[in-house]
């Protein structure tokens, strides 16, 4: 009887990249992420309204706590 040798560490490796690359794949096909970059301005513009919003919504909240 011939014992065969184990897999060398490179096929594991690779056996467990392309299983990885295959997860994905499937995960991605499945639900669909929105992988698009969203514009730098937009995100900047939304950011400081909403900061504006919640600065204002502050101060209202302290002039009422104090009144």
């Amino acid at each position: 009887m011939t014992v065969q040798p184990t897999p060398s560490w490179l096929k594991s490796y690779a056996v467990i990249f392309v299983s990885l690359l295959a997860g994905a794949s499937v995960v991605h096909n499945i639900l669909k992420p929105d992988l698009t970059i969203p514009d730098l301005e937009t995100l900047e513009s939304k950011t400081s309204s909403e900061s504006e919003e919640i600065g204002n919504e502050n101060l209202e909240l302290q002039k009422t706590a104090t009144a």
